[in-house]
């Protein structure tokens, strides 16, 4: 074998190795420009949602309501709750009609309990947070 054979040999062998590492860096520019495009498409995306959670009515906040004084904040709130809360009770605990046409006394010592406890609940949860 003659020097120009082995130099066109070792010249041969740099080629294929060249091609594969040409070959590596495209399989990696490929996926380099995949991740653009999905960037790209990311970013497209939350642009959209941040447009709908600025403009839909569901995301967004309703307006402040005025300030309430507190004797106001009693009556819309806190006496509602408690009259829905006592007949809640009375209904759990069997505390009916029936019971105070027959047995008077017992039926104001279970509601005397009921309006006790839920007026505790109330002041405690509602009122004085």
């Amino acid at each position: 074998m003659s020097v120009l054979d082995y130099k066109k040999q070792e010249r041969e062998k740099e080629v294929i190795q060249l091609e594969g590492q040409i070959s590596e860096k495209k399989e990696e520019f490929q996926a380099l420009s995949d991740r653009v495009e999905n960037y790209d498409k990311g970013i497209e995306n939350l642009k959209t949602l941040e447009q709908m959670l600025d403009t839909s009515p569901e995301y967004q906040l309703p307006e402040p309501q005025g300030f309430m004084s507190a004797k106001s904040y009693k009556n819309k709130v806190a006496e509602d709750l408690f009259s829905r809360l006592v007949k809640e009770y009375a209904d759990r605990q069997g505390v009916t009609e029936q019971l105070k046409a027959e047995n008077q006394i017992l039926w104001v010592q279970k509601m005397n309990n009921i309006r006790a406890c839920v007026r505790e609940i109330v002041e405690n949860e509602v009122i004085y947070l």
